[in-house]
C-alpha cells in the first residue's frame, strides 16, 4: 500500500519491490478499491476473458486430490464437446483451463494435485 500511495500504481512494479506476485498486489490493491480492472490469471476465474469462458467458471479445484480429479474430468468433457464440433479454439481453452490448474496448484505447493492436470495436459 506504501508503493502505492507514493505514486507507483503498477502492480508488476510493486511486486518487484516487495518480493511478492503481481497477481497477490493486484488483489490486496483491488480488495482495498484502489485498482480496478487488473486481470491475470492468479487473480480471479469470475472475470470472463473470452466466449469460452462461462463454460469454465467453477470447473477449476484442487483443494485435494479427488476434487483435482473432478477438474479435470469436467475439463476432458469440455474438451471432447469442443472437439467433437470442431471448435479447436474451445479444445485450446480447455488446455488453458488445465494449466492454470496445473500452475496454481503447484504454487501453493499441492504438487500431486498439480500432477493430475499435468497428466492430461500430456496426453492432449
Amino acid at each position: 500500500m506504501e508503493w502505492f500511495d507514493s505514486g507507483l500504481r503498477d502492480p508488476v512494479e510493486i511486486a518487484a519491490h516487495t518480493e511478492a506476485r503481481p497477481s497477490y498486489v493486484a488483489q490486496v490493491l483491488a480488495q482495498a478499491g484502489l485498482l480496478e480492472g487488473y486481470f491475470d490469471l492468479y487473480t480471479t476465474t469470475a472475470k470472463d476473458q473470452n466466449a469460452y469462458s462461462p463454460y469454465f467458471r467453477g470447473v477449476l479445484s484442487f483443494k485435494d486430490l479427488e476434487a483435482a480429479r473432478a477438474s479435470v474430468a469436467k475439463i476432458d468433457a469440455l474438451y471432447r464437446h469442443f472437439e467433437a464440433i470442431g471448435d479447436r479454439a474451445g479444445q485450446h481453452q480447455a488446455m488453458v483451463i488445465a494449466l492454470t490448474g496445473q500452475n496454481r496448484a503447484r504454487w501453493i505447493g499441492k504438487q500431486r494435485e498439480a500432477a493430475i492436470f499435468h497428466a492430461w495436459l500430456c496426453t492432449h
